[in-house]
């Protein structure tokens, strides 16, 4: 398993105690708080979520990474991103593939998981069914933004750079927690599945470009097409 080495990473001591300072920080924010927000089994209520609210973890990543790239010197972008160059229209085509293998393999896993839930009488958090429903029924500018910024930004954050540093196995998990808050344990480990697909990806491919087009997909598939057809019936 590719992990990249961190040392001699940033110019000098003080750069890098920032850099690792605010990387717990936001370790903190995207997994200890979602972690803490199940735990408690708060319930979900749609009248407290705005539109900035839906793009606050991502911004909290994004400016995360930007904050490490100019405390790192400014490296090559490219490289920094995992973003080779040229064939994009087969590294297009094969994230497409990945993605719609991701949903396949998700959806099995979330059903068996949901027999298994249904007979241990575990439910979602108060609320849950709402949110989905609410997330369906956005106007489709706002869905397709989601898509776009979640695809970029979670895939440059938990592939790109926490998977490059800490492995396959660790940021999966991270990548999992992060979306605990919602209140669904089959939703969690949907995540989970998801992203270990994603990851396998990144790990084969070292190519931001393909996971990120498979997050891409497996979103649309989710918030154009299930969602929205779930929601119609209800």
């Amino acid at each position: 398993m590719t992990v990249r080495s961190t040392a001699g990473e940033f110019p000098t001591p003080w750069r890098a105690v920032c850099a690792y300072g605010l990387l717990g920080a936001v370790l903190l924010l995207i997994v200890a708080l979602p972690i803490a927000t199940f735990w408690r089994g708060e319930p979900l209520t749609v009248e407290t979520i705005d539109t900035l609210k839906l793009f606050e973890g991502q911004g909290v990543l994004a400016a995360f990474l930007l904050l490490w790239f100019f405390l790192r010197g400014r490296p090559p972008l490219r490289s920094f991103l995992y973003l080779p160059r040229g064939h994009w229209a087969a590294r297009v085509a094969e994230g497409i593939g990945v993605g719609v293998f991701g949903w396949l393999v998700t959806m099995t896993a979330m059903i068996v998981l949901g027999i298994v839930a249904r007979t241990a009488g575990t439910a979602p958090h108060a609320g849950f069914v709402e949110l989905m429903v609410w997330l369906a029924r956005r106007p489709l500018p706002l869905r397709l933004s989601l898509i776009g910024v979640a695809m970029v930004v979670e895939e440059a954050f938990f592939r790109g750079f926490l998977q490059s540093r800490v492995g396959l196995a660790i940021a999966t998990l991270a990548f999992a927690l992060s979306h605990v808050n919602y209140g669904s344990p089959i939703m969690g480990g949907g995540v989970l599945v998801i992203g270990w697909v994603l990851g396998r990806a990144f790990h084969r491919t070292q190519d931001l470009a393909v996971c990120a087009v498979a997050h891409g997909t497996f979103d649309a598939i989710q918030l154009l097409l299930i969602l929205p057809l779930i929601a119609s019936r209800m």
